[in-house]
């Protein structure tokens, strides 16, 4: 079963012209590679209100996405601790522990949460 498809009514299906300056457009255009978005997705969220993606800078995104493969390979042990506990022994008490560490880590290099420091 795949994923529900959208109802029409929300699909966006309609484009805005909008005119600016040559000098609007440049301004447009690097302040929408700053918050790493597309021109059309920057002006959207901007016109209507809405809150901008926190800004993740290339080192912190290629961090987050190693931590992701490291807390991967946790969840497939901890898999296997429970579900072959006689092919993997590893201390029962740390998991939860390296696994929310891991967690919070990773919300801190993705701009979600202010480091505790």
């Amino acid at each position: 079963m795949g994923r529900p498809r959208k109802c029409l009514a929300s699909l966006k299906g309609y484009r805005v012209a909008v005119a600016v300056s040559p000098e609007e457009l440049e301004l447009l255009a690097r302040r929408a590679e700053l918050a790493q978005m597309t021109l059309s997705g920057y002006v959207r969220l901007v016109a209507l209100g809405k809150p901008l993606p926190p800004f993740v800078p290339a080192r912190n995104r290629e961090a987050s996405i190693e931590l992701s493969r490291q807390v991967g390979n946790l969840c497939q042990l901890m898999h296997a601790q429970r579900y072959r506990p006689a092919y993997v022994h590893l201390p029962k008490d740390g998991y939860n522990e390296v696994l929310n560490v891991a967690k919070e880590a990773e919300a801190v290099l993705l701009g979600l949460r202010p480091s505790r420091r």
